[in-house]
């Protein structure tokens, strides 16, 4: 390259000499030399046309790469905390135990305030309503006040908890346990009959035999008590009906929470001797009589052995 650039300056200072002069450079003695002055100059001003183009190149990867690494190091890292989550579902007042739970790993980010991230967080808690598994645990959830017991601390404002006696009849062979609902029938006598009515439907059973264990073995001893959740005015009528006729239990489906279209209708012995016509044994209908209400509302009586009988309320 040294050589190269003295001899470039060689033909400069004969180029400064003069051009088309007898001892100029155009001379017939350095006509020879002109094609070659050419290919070099050319030659020259290529090459450094491709360094300049290669050293763009080359600056544009580098800017490149800069950028890419100033994107990849403004993203943020996601921070990932260990919460608590209930395996199955903890009923209110349950004390709290390490064995209920699971830790798994969830995005800081979205969980909700006061989260439980530790199992020392749950010594000597309670559960403080009923929380379903797969819920991520919160200090809401929890209180150290311990409840009196299981079943006051599952009796809600304005219910009322009462027991009552059954036996293998009354309580379905004993499969009205906790956790069932039930419909409260009850039997006494009344105008010279027996009567049945329904007095409460869909009450929950807290415990039987004061276990509130749901679970029901065969080889268990059928319980002799049940205690009801109801509220505070069906409290009253199972009460006085206790003491005076016999309660029986029918056991609900899980799935029906309705009611009975004839909850509020009393059937009496009667009832359930009467034929297709609605009489009794020799009972004949002699006449009748029918009659507007004060509603507006037809009623109707029939002579019976001389005697009127409502066929409205039949």
């Amino acid at each position: 390259m040294a050589n190269f650039n003295k001899k470039l300056r060689i033909l400069e200072n004969k180029a400064a000499m003069g051009f088309g002069s007898k001892g100029g450079f155009y001379s017939s003695s350095n006509k020879a030399f002109l094609p070659l002055i050419f290919a070099i100059t050319a030659a020259a001003l290529l090459s450094a046309g491709v360094i300049f183009i290669f050293k763009s190149q080359a600056q544009q990867k580098v800017e490149k790469k800069e950028n890419v690494a100033a994107v990849v190091a403004k993203e943020p890292e996601v921070e990932m905390v260990g919460v608590l989550i209930p395996i199955r579902e903890i009923k209110k007042g349950e004390p709290l135990t390490s064995s209920m739970f699971t830790k798994v790993m969830k995005p800081k980010i979205l969980l909700p305030e006061h989260t439980i991230t530790d199992f020392s967080q749950l010594r000597g808690k309670f559960a403080k309503i009923n929380i379903s598994p797969h819920t991520v645990m919160v200090n809401d959830f929890i209180t150290s006040e311990k409840p009196v017991n299981f079943i006051v601390g599952n009796i809600p404002e304005g219910y009322r908890a009462i027991t009552v006696r059954v036996n293998a009849t009354s309580s379905v062979e004993g499969w009205a346990r906790a956790g069932a609902r039930v419909d409260i029938q009850w039997i006494t006598d009344a105008g010279g009959q027996k009567v049945s009515k329904i007095l409460v439907e869909n009450a929950k059973i807290l415990s039987a035999d004061r276990k509130v264990d749901p679970s029901a073995d065969p080889l268990e001893p059928i319980p002799t008590t049940v205690t009801l959740l109801v509220s505070e005015k069906d409290a009253q009528k199972i009460g006085l009906a206790s003491v005076n006729g016999t309660m029986i239990l029918h056991l609900r489906g899980f799935s029906d929470g309705g009611k009975a279209v004839s909850t509020s209708r009393t059937l009496t012995y009667s009832d359930l001797v009467r034929d297709k016509n609605g009489l009794i044994g020799d009972e004949h209908i002699q006449g009748f009589v029918t009659a507007e209400g004060p509603d507006g509302t037809q009623q109707q009586w029939a002579l019976i052995n001389g005697k009127l009988v409502s066929r409205t309320k039949r």
